[in-house]
């Protein structure tokens, strides 16, 4: 399969609001073939949609082939993620590397709109990635500036000693 997939819905066209993705003592696996983008909620918010109070539990992994953008509530936002709480983040799988990752949003792309996000993570000795954060993995540019606003991080980032020379993290985007 080369589609989108995520643990709500793979594309969101509408709202998604107060869903969970959780495993319950288990392990969930989200996984995708030959896409640029994945997420635990969903891989592709686009222009209009909103996803709102949801979010990962323990013990999801958000596995592709060929993402490089990974987000854990979603992969590339074109409409408005807002109002929540991420207190776990999903564990990523990815065969390649330079990937862009947030804990709440991977890339927040023209137009997207990040308001009132508050998470609470440990990114540990992560490897694999070129960008890196607590919020927002990467605040991109295009025809409508992406907004990242009222957010919050706390917690850990720190890098695999053994990370490439130019690779960037930050605490919010």
């Amino acid at each position: 399969s080369s589609g989108l997939s995520g643990g709500i819905c793979a594309e969101n066209f509408g709202t998604i609001d107060t869903c969970f993705v959780r495993a319950d003592g288990a392990e969930i696996d989200i996984s995708s073939r030959g896409v640029a983008a994945a997420g635990a909620i969903c891989a592709v918010n686009r222009t209009g949609a909103v996803v709102s109070g949801s979010a990962p539990g323990a013990g999801v992994r958000v596995a592709s082939d060929n993402a490089r953008i990974f987000g854990a509530l979603v992969g590339d936002n074109y409409g408005t993620v807002r109002a929540t709480v991420i207190t776990q983040q999903p564990t990523y799988k990815a065969n390649s590397g330079a990937l862009t990752v947030g804990g709440a949003v991977g890339r927040n792309s023209s137009g997207g709109v990040v308001d009132a996000i508050t998470v609470s993570a440990k990114f540990e000795n992560f490897t694999g990635y070129r960008l890196l954060g607590g919020v927002v993995g990467e605040n991109s540019t295009g025809a409508t500036t992406p907004v990242v606003q009222n957010c919050t991080f706390s917690g850990t980032i720190t890098r695999e000693s053994s990370s490439a020379a130019g690779d960037c993290y930050g605490g919010i985007a």
